[in-house]
């Protein structure tokens, strides 16, 4: 799929009339990569988690924009990613950029320093889409702590480990507006998907075992 988009950028006629020369997604990527290397939690991201990333919020965008009675969906599947065009990777590759820095230190705050000790790493994706979306907000106390109970909810709940497409729309959906706490704001749906066996802990990998035990008791 990388491959594939490559060779789309690559062909993008009005960025070669501009720039004189192709665009190169593999030596942006290997940029990204670059300013991610200071970040150990971000050591296991790959270019069709960023990627996805990109696709919900360039999605979203045109779903917000629609003012007819059949919006396009927000999705962050394969097929809608190879459908990105150049313009909408360069309008959210730094935003992206920096919200999954963002999202590092957000781990860092869990006591989460290092891609082995994340139970699960796609969750990272989401979250960084919702940074994107909330901005600075998603420091705030009231909606930091709101993200907290999202972040935790989707694990101790073991909700990323299928569809998680599918739910990663509805958290980019339904986050942030929650977060801020805003008029007519639903719960969303992996905070109320969310149930927790206690027993569950004592079949956890050790890996996994450590960050929950210090994040349990850091909430």
């Amino acid at each position: 799929m990388f491959e594939l988009l490559t060779a789309t950028f690559a062909g993008d006629k009005s960025y070669f009339d501009q720039h004189a020369t192709d665009f190169r997604l593999n030596e942006d990527w290997k940029e990204t990569q670059q300013q991610f290397s200071g970040y150990p939690s971000l050591n296991g991201l790959e270019s069709t988690d960023f990627l996805q990333a990109v696709t919900l919020l360039a999605t979203r965008k045109r779903n917000m924009a629609h003012s007819g009675s059949r919006p396009p969906a927000v999705s962050a599947k394969r097929e809608d990613i190879l459908k990105l065009s150049l313009d909408d990777y360069l309008e959210w590759v730094d935003p992206v950029r920096l919200a999954f820095k963002w999202a590092a230190d957000f781990l860092a705050d869990r006591h989460i320093f290092d891609t082995r000790f994340l139970p699960y790493p796609k969750q990272v994706v989401p979250l960084a889409a919702i940074r994107a979306v909330m901005g600075d907000a998603a420091d705030l106390l009231g909606p930091r702590k709101n993200l907290v109970r999202w972040y935790w909810c989707g694990i101790l709940g073991e909700l990323y480990g299928s569809a998680i497409e599918t739910r990663f729309v509805r958290d980019l959906e339904q986050v942030p507006d929650w977060s801020l706490d805003k008029p007519r704001a639903t719960t969303p749906n992996t905070v109320n998907d969310a149930t927790f066996v206690e027993s569950r802990l004592h079949s956890c990998a050790p890996a996994m075992l450590r960050p929950t035990r210090v994040s349990m008791h850091s909430c």
